[in-house]
């Protein structure tokens, strides 16, 4: 194995705001600021699933066809009518005060569409992703989509916006480390968040410091953010070619192996994530480390803690734990 050198933790794809909440290359993110007061899910209720009662709905799925009344055959009256459902929706935000975040896109490629179940129509994967999440009962550690809008030229989507937040990455760069208590509260948060995902069907593929949102109270509060590589799920794997994630975060068998699967790559970015979490840098300076095992400064790391992250880390896919045998690892219990 030559000494090919994991990618320094660079910029990621994601600029961040000043709030904390990432926006993708070429999006814009605009923020609603009001009193972070209870949401009401029964105002939401009847949005959850637009058009599956045989009323659709213009609004949520816009561009893609599902205007009534004719509206498809004049498309800046379509596009009127959606800014004007864009601007009921937040308008509806407004009156229950909540804070949400808008991200903006240009329109999505018509190879990133895909058929949700029980929705009439193909759905833009990001989009496809988070409705899927939203079904009850929901994942408090998921960030919340409230509502989209698929018009001929952009994409916008509404979401929920957590108060008092940053990214983990930003959490990080304002301390040396993180007290293993409050690493412990987090990973729990995380491993029931990827594991709702898998319930949902989903594999979300890119666990980093920079998709996660960490709550700035006593206890902390994470939030599982931006799904814009994560798939549908498939225990057969993915070419391994097709990886999706942060370069210096992807698993072993990525490198050395023809296909990648959900299970073991998330436990891996699991351990990934703790150890930075605990050291505040990647343990691995080479590929070669990775298979090699190398994982270097774990003696500031109590011994549990460094016996979920030694597994967590195995090179080898089919040697690591399961997220249930995570979950019962005495680390995360004590």
């Amino acid at each position: 194995m030559q000494d090919v050198e994991v990618p320094e933790e660079a910029q990621s794809v994601h600029s961040l705001g000043e709030q904390g909440m990432p926006s993708g290359d070429q999006e814009n993110l605009f923020l609603l600021l009001l009193p972070n007061l209870s949401l009401s899910r029964d105002h939401l209720a009847a949005r959850e699933f637009p058009g599956e009662s045989g009323n659709e709905s213009v609004r949520s799925s816009g561009g893609q066809g599902s205007s009534s009344g004719g509206l498809e055959s004049h498309s800046g009256f379509r596009v009127q009518r959606l800014e004007q459902n864009l601007l009921q929706t937040l308008l509806s935000l407004i009156m229950i005060a909540i804070l949400v975040a808008i991200k903006c896109g240009p329109s999505p490629e018509a190879d990133s569409y895909i058929v949700v179940p029980g929705h009439p129509r193909p759905l833009y994967r990001e989009v496809a992703m988070m409705v899927m999440l939203r079904r009850p009962p929901v994942c408090p550690y998921v960030i919340e989509l409230y509502d989209w809008f698929d018009r001929d030229s952009s994409m916008t989507l509404v979401m929920e916006y957590p108060h008092w937040c940053m990214t983990l990455r930003q959490y990080l760069d304002m301390q040396i480390g993180v007290p293993e208590v409050k690493a412990r509260i987090a990973m729990r948060q995380l491993v029931q968040a990827v594991r709702h995902c898998f319930s949902r069907g989903i594999f979300y593929s890119d666990i980093n410091p920079r998709n996660i949102l960490v709550g700035l109270d006593l206890v902390p509060e994470i939030k599982l953010i931006d799904f814009s590589s994560a798939r549908r799920l498939n225990h057969n794997g993915y070419d391994s070619s097709t990886y999706t994630g942060v370069s210096q975060y992807q698993p072993p068998e990525v490198y050395g192996r023809l296909r990648y699967h959900p299970v073991p790559t998330t436990v891996w970015l699991i351990g990934l994530t703790l150890y930075v979490m605990l050291k505040e840098q990647l343990p691995f300076r080479f590929v070669k480390d990775a298979f090699l095992g190398n994982i270097p400064g774990l003696s500031a790391i109590s011994i549990a803690g460094r016996d979920l992250i030694r597994k967590c880390l195995k090179a080898k896919p089919e040697d690591r734990p399961t997220l249930q045998e995570i979950s019962e690892f005495p680390w995360m219990n004590a």
